[in-house]
């Protein structure tokens, strides 16, 4: 004891200056901030025989201690002596625990060797907690042992849970990383979110460098991830807290789904062991959130865009705007695709395929009211065309090319959408999502028609006077059926220059069978007059005049079979007592419909 005392000065002489040797003291005093000064490449070969010293001073200086605890006097001096001992003391420890805060930067600095040597301080200071702690339980259970042997009375050791503070200083370190990221990107959470992947960089140090160099019943690598997954559930949990927008929602969403497979397939750490569950496992309030927005957001732009192009379909101030090839479109098929496109790659992204498909269910009833409006629309403005045309803007024509070919636009945008969005989705969602685009397919072609047949309703209302005098006394050596087919060669040429290839086809064979229509059905007007054989010879100039204009843009043989019901007509006409019951026989095979009256 007394040599102790003797040696006491001279042994923290030498401590004093293995710490400025190691760079862990300057000038007499501690390294303030040693993060900030301390070069981690340092191997400080003198940490393990700091630490040696100092445990057999604080051993000797527990000791005395101990054996003065019972005289006041005697304590007081042995504090005053031991004072620039504590003071040792918390020298190293300040730069001890430093340094153990740094371990990662001092992996990077490529010193595992100094990070050998904490881990050893520390597991041997665990040792001797558990020593002491032993030695307490043993005397708690053998009172008697304890007055015989003088070991077992030895001085109790002050615990100093080396690894607890350890465990404490990883999370410290962890905290100080994501307070300083969050206040980095205020809140700018996406680009928060996007630039968080070097926590995936750390678990791989900390997997691959400091595990190494631990023991392995400490489990490093699950404190490590135990304390950054704790930041992430707090991160995460903040900017769901600040109502973030759809962009930043999805963003969230693509993030966890991300960090749990990273977790789970590089880390080894399935979602059951990441505790707590980020978004306390309520991960489709969150989904329900985006959607609400997605949907308040798709239909306001909706009805907007709506409001817009209504108003100049009705108005009609100026004639529609023309693409590359001349074809009349209204731009509003590519504004509402553009802003469709985007929601659903954004939901995309997430990678949730209930998401996706909710954003497409969103959006396909979307679109499906837009169908329903457009025509209630045409319906109105027709109608008003026929009933009153002297108080309606002049151009539904061309506003209704425009918008047919607006329905083709619309369906290939469509299909488009189908296929790159299939294949990112399971089979749960693939029929839900290619369900409900081929209904919205379907709708546009169903009102590209629609279009098609209200442009020939106001192309037939034109030719209605040239109409009414077929098979009245005036037809007879007349030019009706040529002022027709005049009439609707100026119509076709407009139609062939801005109407859809596909749609122009289907709108010449709609005006065949309009025509047809319309030119049987004058034979039941009260001024029909059947002047056999002048009526055949009128008929026969009539088709041949017709049959020339519509076999420019449908196959003759189409034609042929549409222009068969003048050869039963006129056969008909010609009929005696003898045939009318065959002939008519002949005619209602063919067209089997054929009204009583006619």
């Amino acid at each position: 004891m007394v040599e102790n005392f003797n040696s006491l000065h001279a042994q923290l002489e030498q401590i004093d200056y293995l710490m400025r040797e190691d760079k862990l003291k300057e000038h007499g005093k501690p390294q303030l901030h040693l993060h900030s000064h301390v070069d981690f490449r340092n191997p400080m070969h003198n940490l393990l025989p700091i630490h040696y010293e100092l445990s057999r001073l604080n051993e000797f200086r527990d000791q005395a201690m101990h054996q003065g605890r019972n005289n006041e006097d005697v304590k007081r001096t042995l504090k005053l002596y031991f004072k620039r001992l504590e003071e040792a003391n918390e020298d190293f420890e300040s730069s001890f625990w430093e340094l153990a805060r740094s371990t990662l930067d001092i992996i990077r600095c490529n010193n595992p060797t100094l990070v050998v040597k904490l881990a050893k301080i520390i597991e041997y200071e665990e040792r001797l907690d558990e020593k002491s702690i032993a030695v307490q339980e043993a005397k708690s259970h053998y009172q008697d042992l304890e007055n015989k042997f003088r070991s077992i009375r030895g001085s109790p050791r002050k615990l100093r849970s080396y690894f607890q503070r350890f465990e404490e200083t990883i999370e410290q370190s962890v905290q100080e990383m994501f307070d300083q990221h969050v206040e980095k990107y205020g809140e700018d959470f996406t680009a928060m979110l996007e630039n968080l992947d070097w926590i995936y960089d750390d678990l791989r140090l900390i997997k691959n460098e400091v595990v190494p160099c631990m023991p392995p019943k400490w489990n490093i690598f699950e404190v490590y991830v135990k304390y950054i997954h704790k930041r992430v559930y707090e991160t995460i949990k903040g900017i769901v807290a600040s109502e973030p927008d759809a962009a930043t929602i999805i963003k969230i969403l693509e993030w966890i789904k991300t960090y749990r497979s990273t977790m789970n397939r590089e880390m080894g750490f399935p979602e059951s062991k990441l505790i707590p569950p980020l978004l306390d496992g309520k991960e489709s309030v969150l989904i329900d959130d985006y959607l609400h927005i997605i949907i308040r957001k798709v239909e306001e732009w909706m009805d907007n865009l709506s409001n817009t192009e209504k108003k100049e379909f009705m108005e009609r101030t100026t004639s529609p705007d023309e693409d590359a090839d001349g074809k009349y479109v209204s731009g509003g098929a590519a504004i509402m695709f553009q802003m469709i496109s985007q929601q659903i790659d954004v939901a995309a992204d997430s990678g949730q395929g209930r998401v996706l498909a909710a954003v497409v269910e969103e959006c396909v009833r979307v679109i499906k009211n837009r169908q329903s409006q457009w025509t209630e629309l045409l319906q109105s403005e027709v109608k008003k065309q026929l009933e009153t045309p002297e108080e309606v803007p002049v151009g539904l024509v061309e506003y209704t090319i425009a918008l047919a070919n607006d329905q083709i636009l619309c369906a290939d945008y469509t299909e488009a959408i189908l296929a790159r969005t299939e294949p990112l989705v399971s089979s749960k969602y693939k029929a839900k999502i290619s369900n409900g685009f081929s209904q919205s397919i379907d709708g546009f072609l169903d009102l590209a028609k629609f279009c098609v047949s209200i442009i020939l309703q106001s192309v037939f209302n034109d030719l209605k006077p040239a109409l009414t005098p077929i098979f009245s006394s005036s037809w007879y050596g007349g030019s009706e059926v040529s002022r027709i087919v005049a009439t609707l060669q100026e119509y076709t040429d407009d139609f062939q220059a801005h109407l859809n290839e596909y749609l122009f086809e289907t709108l010449m064979e709609d005006m065949l069978v309009q025509f047809l229509k319309a030119y049987v059905v004058a034979s039941r007007s009260k001024q029909t007059k059947f002047k056999m054989p002048a009526a055949i010879d009128q008929i026969r100039n009539d088709v041949r005049l017709a049959y020339g204009f519509f076999s420019q843009f449908i196959a003759g043989n189409v034609v042929q079979e549409y222009f068969r019901i003048f050869e039963l007509m006129m056969t008909i006409l010609q009929s005696t007592k003898q045939s009318f019951s065959a002939d008519l026989d002949d005619l209602m095979a063919v067209y089997w419909d054929t009204p009583t009256w006619y």
